[in-house]
């Protein structure tokens, strides 16, 4: 089964499952760096797609938090999923949303 990426292009599993190992890797980077907001928002997003190491991580890091950065972060996380889900008429092509067995 496909899904939609961020851009509104379908994208195979293995695709998905490498942008979810690739949030994972974003979330632990930026944990590294001490930046706790946006790697919180990244574990948040690979723990979406049941990954169980970034569950680990994100509970993990949540302890280190204070409740507005963990605000901050979930605001962002929502920012991006709201993002992945929008498709643009451009990302359907020229046919906008006409369906496709209603052109000739």
């Amino acid at each position: 089964m496909s899904e939609v990426n961020a851009a509104g292009m379908m994208e195979s599993p293995a695709q998905a499952a490498q942008e979810e190992e690739e949030m994972l890797a974003l979330g632990l980077h930026h944990w590294n760096r001490g930046d706790v907001v946006e790697a919180y928002k990244w574990l948040v997003l690979a723990a979406g797609f049941n990954n169980p190491y970034a569950s680990i991580h994100e509970k993990e890091l949540l302890r280190e938090m204070s409740a507005d950065q963990v605000t901050e972060s979930r605001r962002r996380a929502s920012a991006v999923r709201t993002d992945a889900i929008s498709i643009s008429p451009m990302a359907l092509g020229s046919r906008g949303s006409m369906p496709v067995d209603a052109i000739a």
